[in-house]
């Protein structure tokens, strides 16, 4: 039977990193279940719509790989990583001032 290791120490970029990457993770799950039920409520967007914006985002999240990979190979997964996360933390603090489908649809 093989002993398990200790994960090798990586420094605190890594911590740091890791950190992140479980914020980003608990916001994007309640992202996803609370935006479409206030877009539906609050906003009075029909929920069809909604499904639609939806289904078309998620579609695009399926490409996204792609080109966030050649964006990492080039600048590094830090600097790619960090730009990613600045930019959803603006989407994020932009959906309280979403009034039309129109700028759900943007944000989305």
């Amino acid at each position: 039977m093989s002993r398990l290791r200790a994960p090798a120490r990586r420094g605190r970029r890594s911590l740091v990193l890791a950190a992140s990457a479980v914020v980003n993770s608990i916001g994007t799950g309640l992202y996803l279940a609370l935006i479409p039920v206030y877009a539906v409520l609050h906003i009075g967007i029909d929920p069809v719509q909604v499904g639609l914006v939806v289904g078309v985002a998620n579609l695009v999240a399926l490409a996204s790989p792609l080109p966030a990979g050649w964006l990492t190979d080039h600048y590094g997964a830090a600097p790619v990583w960090t730009g990613l996360l600045l930019a959803r933390a603006v989407g994020y603090a932009c959906f309280p001032l979403v009034t039309s489908f129109e700028f759900y649809v943007v944000l989305r």
